[in-house]
Parts: C-alpha cells; structure tokens; sequence
C-alpha cells in the first residue's frame, strides 16, 4: 500500500470517526433520560474506544505519516491524552471511583478545545499564531493545513471533535450523581 493511499485512507478513518463519536455524543447527552439503562452501559465502552482513538490517531500522523507536530498540537496533546488515559483508567474502577476520576478531568476539555479552535481559525487566515509558535522556536508552522478531508475538515478540527465528543460523554456519566 502506497504511502498516499495509507494517507487518504487515515484522513477518512479519522474524519468518519470524529464525526461519528461526536454524533453518538451528542444522542448519548439528549436522551440519556430515556434510554438510561442503555446509554449507562454503553457510554463508557464507546468513551474508552474514542478515548484510544484521539491518542492513536495523532501518534499515527507523527511516527507513522510523519507529520511533526506544531506547538499548537502539542497544547492540545498535553489536555487530550490524560483525559483520554484518565477515562481508559475510569473504567475499570467502581461507580462512586469513576465518576470520582471523571469530574477531575472533565474541564480539560474545554481548554483544549479553546487551542483547538485557535488552530483551526489561523490555519484559515483568521488569526495568528506567531505568539504560540514563535516564542519556542518550533520550525513547524501552525498555520499550515497538513491534512484536509471535504475541503474543510483539519488535524485541528478533528482534535475539536475529539475534546467535544469526550466532554460530552464525561459529562453524562457524571451528572447523574
């Protein structure tokens, strides 16, 4: 398989299941009052599995694509991967334990998805980034688009899906209790 090929077939992958997560979300936090039992036993296997996504799906851009990644995406690492590891480690614990675990990490998300943003806004001209990126010498520019699914959907908005999908499921695991 060519590298090109591994490449589109990536971009998909991870752009259907951006979107695919965030719907499940964005059902999960509407009816959870309906279909409690359902959604209770669910949500934690589905948040698991995005949780595995959104730290394999940079992983695999940088070593395996080999895209380095900017400041900017690094910002977003340092809040997505302990959500993602923190809500990994949150399933195998009792119900009072996780929800214990699940309330710490839950407002990482919101930061994260604010550098999110901020990302995918400059990557289109709206802002800069040259405060972020030029401080620390980084040679990688944040304002570039590596990645482009359907003409609008970038590393940043998927990371943006990601944070949104993630605090969403957080958010209704825990405001039961």
């Amino acid at each position: 398989m060519s590298p090109s090929s591994v490449l589109s077939a990536s971009n998909l992958i991870l752009a259907i299941g951006s979107l695919a997560v965030l719907a499940y979300a964005l059902v999960a936090t509407t009816f959870t009052r309906q279909h409690s039992t359902i959604f209770n036993k669910i949500t934690p296997i589905v948040l698991v599995i995005a949780s595995i996504g959104v730290v394999l799906g940079p992983l695999t851009y940088q070593y395996y694509l080999g895209f380095p990644a900017c400041t900017l995406c690094w910002y977003q690492r340092i809040f997505m991967f302990p959500i993602a590891f923190m809500a990994m480690f949150a399933y195998w614990k009792n119900q009072a334990d996780r929800n214990t675990v699940l309330r710490a990490i839950k407002w990482l998300a919101p930061v994260g998805l604010i550098f999110s943003i901020w990302h995918y806004v400059s990557q289109w001209g709206l802002t800069s980034t040259a405060a972020a990126c030029g401080t620390v010498g980084q040679s990688v520019s944040c304002d570039g688009i590596d990645v482009i699914v359907w003409g609008f959907m970038t590393i940043p908005l998927m990371a943006g899906l990601g944070f949104i999908s993630l605090f969403l499921m957080i958010w209704t695991m825990t405001k039961k209790s």
